[in-house]
């Protein structure tokens, strides 16, 4: 998996979000300390016979779906910085 995206020059969270998975279930993969899913290893598998740039168009469509449908994308937005002693709540 690591070859992958860096054969790519993905990002965790990147590459995460080609296969539907979070970064760090990625960093978890690589590290042994889980394996992935059936559904998330024939993504993987779809991957190698892609180059670059097809994996960036795959990337920019992603992130215009999800956008346009109202989905977080966490990968691409940083958190919101809360000013000391203002609720979490409203």
């Amino acid at each position: 998996m690591a070859s992958n995206g860096k054969r790519l020059g993905l990002s965790a969270a990147d590459f995460g979000l080609l296969i539907g998975a979070a970064g760090p279930s990625t960093d978890a993969w690589e590290a042994g300390m889980s394996k992935p899913r059936v559904e998330a290893l024939k993504a993987i598998a779809s991957l190698r016979h892609i180059g670059r740039r097809e994996v960036a168009g795959r990337l920019s469509q992603l992130v215009r779906s999800k956008s346009r449908n109202g989905g977080a994308i966490h990968a691409f937005q940083p958190k919101a910085r809360r000013s000391p002693g203002v609720s979490a709540t409203r």
